[in-house]
């Protein structure tokens, strides 16, 4: 075989050469096809998504809630963040915000880009876990902090142990942060737990606090043992070393914590206080035991000028204190205090929970309170007498040492307008008010507890007299009744409505014998003088409410709505304007007896003579007066507003029949 010479070798590479390089063309011809192509394929894919994208926005179009703008959503997920604070009692976290960043790309952009959504700290656990904490702080961002430390009550005391750590971690990690705190609330099962977080407000300067807003310090057991604990010796309520002028704290509640554990100037604008110290079941003076004296509370109070608001709940005091002026000189034991009255000049609601009878005119004897307008008292049934609780004022017979200052006085809440009492007990109401003297009162609501539905056999108490349960029973400027769970019997329910002449609104739930006021509210003035129909009760009455009456008849009703159906009369206009005649001479004559003005309120003065009791600059006989201008009891007010709610005596058609004489009927 012959070889191929040179030149020929060379045009035969020459031409594989210009092979290759067409392939070489044809191959990115073909390459640059296909990334055209997979550009139209991304191009699909991304118009296919973008597509995909608007349909899930039209269809949740369909839905209001997606009818928000982010910032009104914003405000909505911040609010429920708050309300649903304990939704995993398992969990060391607030679980809300995780949820909500959970259910769309829309929602978890706006959830993680608002850091107030994560601003509140809330601790569930004894066991400590620092991610999800370090996680919420991280998100938090510069907002201000809401902490709470709120495990649940253990029984067993060796699963407590954890309890110390975990809060003495909680306390280290955020007590960097404190100018962001904005409420701090911490719950705890033993009172060793709480040495930290006192410790740390007790030594924090006032201007690193400027943004605290709420404190919470509660110890949940029972009588706790502060054995180990420093809150026993601290002494931290005259800290005066910082000044309060940037302080924004206005609201502290404070459960079996001894009160010197707060410093001074924490309190300088506190607006409501909140206490909770439950009667013991022990003996009072134990080592390693506290006892909230009176003495204490009112060395405590006098601390915060600003308070408007005070709740006591399931408090009892030991009772230790008395007046400089009532004591005798000489004859107060060495564990009985003398204070001079306590001034609450600002004070404006009182709610008393779980109150002995006893304790409530003790209590309020010793404290000015000439702003007093809304007082809301739950009276408790005292116990039997024990002779380890015989300094609770409300479980014994006064004590003589306890009873040095005089008790004949009578407080006069001059300013209280609003009075709601709630007892266990119908026996306990007028010994806990018969001291009292409520001038200018215009809502009143009085409630027994229901503690009749399991045992539905068992008769309601009876709702005693006014007279038994106020010193002066009668009520000029009372606008709003409130009765419930009482039965109302005949003669109260007919003499009780006298008492009120600019009763305005009435509401009876719960009650047997409501139909006995409503009788009484429809009794005409009568027919001597031809003037016409009238009421000889409650002129002014515009509103009913009755819900869960079984034993209502609706003729008692109809009778009241019908009686006040005013129709005007040129007789009684001309009667209303005769010369000469009085207008006392005139309702004398309407009703058939004789109307006599009531008798001055007499008192007392410290020289032995007796005068007139004065309220606000008036004679008390003036303010006191309950007869009804002749001009209103024969026009009264027309019923505008009836409701009825479970009341089976009363049909839905019969009801509606009262439309006729103007009134709007609504139904539960």
């Amino acid at each position: 075989m012959s070889r191929k010479s040179t030149a020929a070798i060379d045009h035969e590479i020459a031409v594989l050469s210009a092979e290759i390089n067409a392939l070489h063309r044809r191959e990115q011809d073909f390459t640059r096809v296909l990334d055209e192509m997979r550009r139209l394929l991304d191009s699909m894919k991304t118009e296919k998504l973008d597509l995909a994208a608007k349909i899930a926005d039209l269809e949740s179009q369909k839905h209001p809630i997606n009818w928000l703008p982010a910032e009104l959503l914003i405000h909505i997920f911040v609010f429920s963040t708050t309300v649903n604070a304990d939704a995993s009692k398992k969990l060391s976290f607030n679980t809300f915000p995780i949820n909500l960043s959970h259910v769309c790309r829309k929602w978890r952009q706006i959830t993680l880009s608002t850091s107030s959504l994560w601003s509140n700290i809330l601790y569930q656990t004894n066991r400590w876990y620092s991610e999800p904490l370090e996680t919420f702080l991280e998100r938090s961002r510069a907002s201000v902090l809401d902490i709470t430390f709120a495990p649940a009550l253990e029984a067993d005391r060796d699963s407590l142990s954890p309890e110390i750590n975990t809060v003495t971690q909680l306390v280290r990690r955020l007590l960097p942060l404190q100018s962001r705190w904005r409420s701090i609330a911490f719950g705890c099962n033993i009172p060793l737990s709480l040495d930290e977080i006192v410790e740390a407000l007790a030594q924090t300067p006032a201007s690193s606090l400027s943004h605290l807003q709420y404190l919470n310090l509660s110890i949940l057991v029972q009588d706790p043992c502060f054995a180990g604990s420093s809150l026993l010796e601290n002494e931290f309520l005259d800290n005066q070393s910082s000044v309060a002028e940037n302080m924004s704290l206005t609201h502290v509640r404070l459960q079996q914590i001894p009160l010197s554990n707060i410093p001074g100037y924490l309190l300088s604008k506190v607006r409501t206080l909140e206490l909770c110290y439950p009667l013991k079941a022990v003996a009072m003076d134990r080592a390693h035991h506290y006892t909230l004296r009176m003495s204490y509370l009112f060395r405590f109070l006098r601390y915060i000028p600003l308070l408007e608001e005070l709740i006591l709940e399931e408090t009892a005091f030991f009772f230790n204190v008395v007046l400089q002026a009532s004591a005798n000189d000489g004859s107060t034991p060495s564990s009985i205090v003398e204070e001079s009255a306590l001034e609450l000049p600002n004070l404006k609601s009182l709610v008393w929970k779980y109150a002995f009878p006893k304790d409530i005119y003790h209590l309020l004897s010793l404290i000015n309170l000439p702003l007093l307008e809304h007082w809301h008292l739950s009276i408790a049934s005292s116990f039997s007498k024990r002779v380890d609780l015989i300094q609770f004022r409300g479980n014994y017979d006064p004590d003589p040492f306890t009873q040095i200052e005089p008790l004949n006085s009578v407080v006069t809440l001059s300013a209280l307008t609003e009075l709601d009492i709630c007892c266990q007990s119908e026996d306990n109401i007028g010994s806990s008010l018969r001291r009292f003297m409520f001038p200018s009162l215009q809502r009143l609501r009085i409630s027994c507890l229901d503690t009749h539905e399991s045992q539905s056999k068992q008769p309601l108490p009876p709702l005693p007299r006014l007279e038994s349960i106020f010193r002066d029973p009668r009520l000029p400027h009372l606008t709003h009744l409130t009765l419930t769970h009482f039965d109302i019997t005949r003669e109260h329910g007919r003499a009780m409505p006298g008492y009120m002449p600019s009763l305005v609104s009435l509401s009876i739930g719960s009650c047997t014998g409501a139909g006995f006021v409503l009788t009484a509210l429809s009794e005409s003035c009568g027919t001597s003088h031809s003037l016409g129909r009238g009421v000889r009760m409650c002129p002014r009455l515009e509103e009913l409410m009755l819900w869960d009456c079984p034993d209502i008849p609706f003729k008692s009703l109809f009778a009241a709505v019908w009686a006040r159906d005013y129709r005007p009369e040129p007789m009684i206009t001309q009667a209303a304007q005769q010369p000469g005649i009085s207008e006392v001479e005139t309702v004398s004559a309407v009703l058939g007896r004789a109307i006599r003005p009531l008798k001055k309120s007499r008192k007392i003065n410290d020289d032995g003579k007796a005068s007139s009791t004065q309220y606000n600059g008036e004679p008390a006989h003036a303010l006191l007066s309950t007869m009804i201008p002749m001009s209103e009891a024969l026009r009264p007010t027309p019923i505008a507003y009836v409701h009825i709610d479970n009341c089976p005596l009363i049909s839905h058609t019969e009801a509606l029949s009262l439309e006729e004489f103007g009134a709007v009927v609504s139904f539960g």
